[in-house]
């Protein structure tokens, strides 16, 4: 149970046989079920995607609904949600660990009713939520980029380039300046700049390149 610790089930009743996040769980066993299926053709795992995405249309909120914790069903892959209907969430971690890239291949490959309108409702409103939620300032921009090129709302597209050149992760972004380190502090001179992480290049070059795709500047 991958919510154990931060969501234990004696404060949270669930009746389920086992319990995971939409996102990095659920998408991460998609992400084999469709592998699996594509190399095999066997349509066993496609229908557990397909249990799954039918379970998110069935929420209250889509996929803002409840606490990150929800019931799930190995052997038939239904989610399911026993909590107060009136929390939310929003969970950065969704999308930020391969589950955006998921999603993508996902969508072209299962078609179940409603599930879109779902996805394009959470990557339109996520970042507005997030803040409201839980005062989350993560940039998520693949999410706003997706639902400008979905809507073709240009109000969203300036605002998902903004946010790529003007914020890193919760603060802004610093001043650019390069340093050197020499040796012995590393085995041979090199240079660097001290206001990026790894986190800050990964996303930053997954947004970038995704944006230049769907909204291209």
């Amino acid at each position: 149970d991958p919510m154990r610790l931060a969501e234990p089930r004696s404060k949270y009743p669930c009746s389920a046989p086992a319990r995971l996040r939409f996102g990095p769980d659920w998408l991460a066993y998609a992400g084999n079920w469709m592998t699996y299926w594509e190399r095999t053709g066997n349509t066993y795992y496609r229908d557990k995607i397909v249990a799954g995405m039918k379970s998110v249309v069935e929420m209250k909120d889509g996929l803002f609904t409840g606490n990150n914790a929800w019931g799930f069903d190995p052997a038939t892959g239904v989610m399911s949600y026993e909590g107060d209907e009136r929390v939310q969430h929003t969970n950065h971690l969704m999308t930020i660990m391969g589950g955006f890239e998921i999603m993508n291949e996902m969508s072209e490959m299962v078609s179940v009713k409603g599930f879109d309108r779902v996805w394009l409702d959470y990557a339109s409103n996520y970042k507005r939520k997030a803040f409201e939620i839980s005062h989350n300032r993560f940039p998520v921009r693949r999410l706003l980029a997706y639902a400008a090129w979905k809507q073709r709302n240009p109000n969203m597209k300036s605002e998902a380039w903004k946010d790529l050149w003007g914020r890193i992760e919760h603060e802004e972004a610093p001043s650019f300046h390069i340093s050197t380190l020499s040796p012995p502090q590393v085995p041979s001179p090199l240079t660097e700049w001290y206001g990026v992480s790894t986190n800050d290049a990964a996303l930053w070059s997954l947004d970038a390149i995704y944006m230049q795709e769907v909204i291209k500047q």
